[in-house]
């Protein structure tokens, strides 16, 4: 009786069981990633998927596996070849003469002293009209003064630079002037800004040159010309590169990727009609060309220490895709689906729901061993939670609050990536009450970091916490974080002057402390009002200005100390260190500050002499943490916040092993490197392409 009843009640259970198991299994199957993808979560749509332009988070992820730069950085910042199979530094001087038999005595005068060519450093001569051109196989200062002691000043044409602002057709309306004018041949040499600066280089009877010159653009009051002298050289110093490309490189549609694409995406950085956050990083560039398919010669205006770091900022674009399309086009197309030459190409694209990238078999350094990687936007935090549980994403950025939530959950481990976007109060030294260093470092302190970035859970990153200086995440500055003390704040305020009223305002003769704070439309909603609040508690006075990010790119010769804001708060891309980002926003205003404030003078000035002087990576890095850390020490600038991201994975999902230096080895996608950067999507294509990274014959592969 009872093995018959066991029979009829416990098949059917048996049955069930296994039914549930397998339905269970299958599901699973269906779930788990294949071992030909990774599927990452972003919380927005990639955007504008153009190097150019600043998009979201999601898009400078998806470009970055998209688009190959000309030079790259490894896990210890040093430059590396991308595009670039090498690259040459040499310089051209140029002397001008009174008359073109001066420029033959003086050529031979330095045909005489051939036995001094090795020590100066000589490779060319030669002789053009009244002009003699000497080439050096290296940037050579002392060497063009020592030339030039040799010719007798009075046959000699100095050299002075002209700069021009106008409204509009910069480029258009100084090549009329050259096609109609008498005078136009005593132009030595000029350099474009964007649209509406330029600068000319004359040498000649410069009176009858200006003369012509100006009376052009009164008779052209549409340009709105204004023009005044920079200053007076004794010759032009050019330094040269020769940038050769690596050979067999294709874009995604199969057609090569020639010296042509670079000059035409030069020619696109200085010209674009969108934000030019790049532009500046070349401004010392004036002229750029294309000796044949696999060269590119570039000529510097003056010394350009930084030449070789430049190069790795350039974005590449397909020039036989782009050339004569509008901006229409370009946000239609290219800004959808880009032709690049990066390890992965555009596959499938839904907005608003996926995008998947395919390998690029055709990639310069071997096909990734990842054939697709897939990008969901997902809003919503919990689904992005419920998705990596369920094994439908191995990975996503976890917002602040999400870091402990996850980290609790044995299904999940959290991996620190890189610090995100900078954002930060930069002062305007001087400027009133804030030229007193003690004042400005009172309202950095005032500023509790946690308090303008209340974790949320949907928050998109967490604070570091503390004030910082900028030295203080860069190599080198030996720089000590600021700590939020109200108190000192207090201090610091009395010291300089300040009391608090009845009321609670700090006053100095009568007179109320405001702070007119510039605030870039790139900084989140929230933040000005709470650093409002936060000053408020110590007696200040806080008036807000909206103000295009787009402004404070162009703002230029004048830049932010020109500006008539007290500070400005701003949303900063991640920086590497300073030897590359000195030429953006931030280096921009530390070299500022050292000649336009009083804090300029002494050791931040000699710094500076011997910058524009080195020319080695390591001299650079070296010169550049002495000046940060000098421009720290006084207080210049205060950090209020670092982004930290942090990426979720379900645990045991990837784990590919990779050298980190020696012998030693880690088994993460993501890592902390020597700037806090980390190598994210690139990672799975840079690491197949030195034979390491996921897939089923690698080390641990994906699970």
């Amino acid at each position: 009786m009872f093995w018959k009843r066991l029979l009829i009640c416990g098949v059917p259970v048996l049955i069930l069981a296994l039914g549930i198991r397998m339905v269970r299994h299958v599901r699973e199957q269906a779930l788990q990633p294949a071992t030909d993808k990774v599927s990452l979560a972003v919380a927005a749509d990639p955007d504008v998927l153009n190097p150019f332009r600043r998009g979201n988070p999601a898009a400078e992820l998806v470009e970055g596996v998209i688009f190959s730069r000309l030079l790259e950085r490894d896990d210890s910042l040093v430059l590396k070849p991308a595009l670039l199979e090498s690259w040459d530094v040499s310089q051209r001087t140029r002397y001008f003469f009174v008359a073109e038999r001066h420029a033959q005595e003086g050529m031979e005068r330095i045909q005489d002293l051939r036995e001094k060519w090795p020590e100066w450093g000589v490779s060319g001569l030669l002789a053009e009209k009244d002009e003699v051109r000497v080439i050096f196989e290296n940037p050579a200062r002392e060497a063009s003064e020592e030339i030039y002691a040799l010719f007798d000043e009075s046959k000699l044409l100095p050299v002075r630079r002209l700069r021009v602002q106008v409204l509009h057709s910069a480029r258009e309306s100084f090549r009329d002037f050259k096609q109609n004018s008498f005078e136009g041949a005593q132009v030595r040499g000029e350099w474009f800004s964007g649209n509406s600066l330029y600068e000319v280089m004359v040498a000649g009877e410069t009176e009858n040159f200006f003369r012509e010159f100006g009376m052009y653009h009164t008779s052209n009051d549409s340009l709105g010309a204004s023009f005044r002298f920079v200053e007076d050289l004794p010759y032009l110093e050019e330094p040269e590169m020769l940038l050769t490309l690596r050979a067999g490189v294709t874009w995604h549609d199969g057609t090569p990727l020639t010296s042509a694409d670079v000059v035409f995406s030069f020619d696109l950085c200085k010209r674009q009609p969108w934000d030019a956050h790049l532009r500046d990083v070349f401004s010392s560039v004036l002229a750029l060309s294309a000796p044949d398919a696999s060269t590119v010669r570039v000529v510097y205006r003056n010394r350009a220490p930084m030449a070789v770091e430049t190069w790795a900022i350039l974005p590449v674009l397909p020039r036989h895709v782009l050339e004569g399309k509008d901006e229409a086009w370009w946000a239609e197309h290219f800004e959808r689906m880009p032709v690049g030459s990066g390890p992965f190409r555009m596959g499938e694209r839904e907005p608003g729901r996926v995008l998947v990238l395919e390998r690029n078999e055709d990639y310069y350094l071997g096909p990734p061993r990842t054939e697709r990687l897939v990008v969901w936007e997902m809003a919503d935090a919990a689904e992005r939670r419920m998705r990596l549980a369920t094994r439908q994403i191995d990975s996503y950025i976890a917002g602040a609050g999400e870091r402990r939530f996850l980290g609790r959950d044995a299904r999940f481990e959290m991996w620190d990536a890189s610090l995100g976007r900078l954002r930060g109060v930069f002062w305007n030294p001087g400027r009133g009450p804030y030229t007193d260093a003690r004042l400005r470092e009172a309202l950095a302190r005032a500023v509790a970091p946690e308090a303008l970035y209340p974790e949320r859970e949907d928050s998109p990153a967490g604070a570091v916490g503390g004030l910082f200086h900028p030295g203080s995440i860069y190599a080198g500055a030996g720089c000590e974080r600021m700590k939020f003390d109200p108190a000192l704040a207090m201090k610091l305020c009395g010291e300089s002057g300040w009391v608090r009223n009845a009321e609670g305002a700090l006053i100095r003769e009568g007179e109320r402390l405001v702070l007119k704070l510039g605030v870039s439309e790139d900084v989140p909603s929230g933040i000005p009002e709470r650093l409002k609040k936060a000053w408020s508690r110590i007696g200040v006075e806080v008036e807000t200005e909206p103000f295009p990010a787009a402004l404070f790119d162009r703002a230029g010769e004048g830049g932010f100390f020109g500006s008539d804001f007290d500070a400005v708060l701003l949303a900063l891309p991640p920086p590497v260190d300073w030897v590359s980002f000195r030429h953006g926003t931030l280096g921009r205003l530390a070299l500022e500050a050292v000649e336009n404030f009083a804090v300029g003078e002494g050791k931040p000035r000699e710094i500076r002499a011997r910058l524009e002087e080195a020319v080695e990576e390591g001299e650079l890095r070296m010169l550049c943490g002495e000046l940060e850390a000098e421009l720290c020490a006084r207080h210049l600038f205060a950090f209020l916040h670092l982004d930290r991201e942090a990426r979720a994975f379900r645990r045991g999902s990837i784990f590919v092993s990779r050298s980190v230096g020696d012998g030693q080895r880690v088994e993460k996608p993501l890592t902390q490197v020597a700037a806090g950067i980390d190598l994210d999507l690139s990672w799975w294509a840079k690491m197949s392409a030195e034979g390491e990274g996921p897939g089923k014959d690698a080390p641990g592969g994906i699970k």
